[in-house]
């Protein structure tokens, strides 16, 4: 499908331990393609990597989870003169206060909204995994809340390092930087709106 015009970001999800991984999302338009994955990597060096990826892609935002190790990344990349660079962190308040109880429940939910409006992921298993055992409920208030890191860990194995890095993708609304201008008149007769 035709993902000119359409909104490129990248998504960084940072591992606190040598276990986890930290791995980079590429989200354009409705696509997500296949994620990347780096492990026991310096900070020095993954912000490398990531600035790499970064001049490849030229998303118009770069969402970095900055809780634990990733707030060192951000100020790394901005350094090395990246400034649509965004920390994000997940356990911060939602831009929808009334509906979520944090950041990391807003963003699971944004990015369920676009995989039921058609939003196509890479085909890997992991991630697919990571994405079906995470649960969320109801509090009090009546807002969405997602269950606890710790116990996604327990049930997977594993930290949902591919997740995370996805659904970092959907952290703000952002707009395209270049505009696709469309020349749909130039190149083709057909009218939708041409009376039958």
């Amino acid at each position: 499908s035709d993902v000119r015009g359409s909104v490129k970001v990248l998504g960084v999800d940072v591992a606190r331990f040598g276990s986890d991984y930290s791995t980079t999302t590429r989200r354009e338009g409705f696509a997500v393609y296949p994620q990347k994955r780096y492990q026991s990597m310096d900070l020095m060096a993954l912000s490398a990597q990531i600035a790499q990826e970064i001049i490849e892609f030229k998303p118009d935002a770069v969402f970095v989870d900055e809780g634990g190790m990733g707030a060192g990344v951000v100020d790394r990349l901005k350094q090395l003169g990246h400034m649509d660079v965004i920390g994000v962190n997940f356990a911060s308040g939602a831009d929808n206060k009334n509906r979520f109880t944090n950041k990391r429940a807003e963003m699971h939910w944004k990015a369920k909204e676009w995989l039921e409006n058609g939003g196509m992921l890479p085909d890997d298993p992991n991630l697919k995994q990571e994405l079906a055992v995470i649960e969320y409920e109801y509090d009090e208030a009546n807002r969405i809340k997602i269950e606890k890191k710790d116990k996604i860990k327990e049930q997977l194995g594993r930290s949902p390092d591919l997740a995370d890095g996805f659904v970092l993708t959907f952290a703000y609304n952002v707009i395209p930087k270049t505009p696709y201008k469309t020349t749909l008149t130039a190149n083709t007769k057909y009218n939708p709106y041409e009376r039958r």
